[in-house]
């Protein structure tokens, strides 16, 4: 995946007390992934290091502090093709169709209500567990990542009305 998704990490890990650079070696990315937003970076040392530096940390809620240190722009050249939208439906067309530019495991899709709501439609985001472990911290991350910015494309006027998460509440 995009090493942009580690954006804030050495910031907030030093908030909390730790060692941003002992994360890194102990995962085996590169000191200078957390400078360079095109690198990559393997998806399943990511995530393992998100989940171990909340547990190490004592922060539980370590995937959506980390959200709030991002934007759209950690997609590079697909947050461009999302920007050029012309509507919100075919920002996200665009990032359902191109969300592997980011990661390859990764998924975003619009798809009906699952609950029938009328007017209303899902909004989702996953993982392929065939590419790596399902991870809560990334999941978390994703998922504050994702609210963030469909906010900002629609001007904070999203009418969130649930979210579900595979795994029980950690934060």
């Amino acid at each position: 995946m995009r090493a942009a998704s580690l954006r804030g990490f050495a910031t907030l890990v030093r908030e909390l007390g730790g060692d941003p650079a002992e994360h890194l070696t102990r995962f085996g990315l590169p000191r200078d992934a957390l400078d360079r937003d095109d690198g990559l970076i393997p998806i399943t040392a990511h995530d393992l290091m998100l989940d171990t530096a909340a547990h190490e940390l004592s922060c539980p809620d370590f995937g959506l502090r980390l959200a709030s240190f991002q934007d759209l722009t950690i997609l590079g050249p697909l947050a461009l093709a999302i920007q050029a939208s012309s509507t919100v439906a075919e920002a996200l067309q665009c990032a359902s169709r191109f969300m592997f530019v980011h990661s390859p495991a990764l998924s975003v899709a619009v798809e009906p209500d699952p609950r029938r709501g009328r007017g209303v439609v899902a909004l989702t985001y996953r993982k392929d567990l065939l590419e790596s472990p399902y991870s809560p911290q990334a999941m978390e991350l994703g998922l504050g990542l994702f609210h963030h910015i469909a906010g900002q494309l629609l001007d904070e006027n999203t009418g969130l009305r649930s979210v579900e998460i595979p795994h029980q509440p950690i934060s």
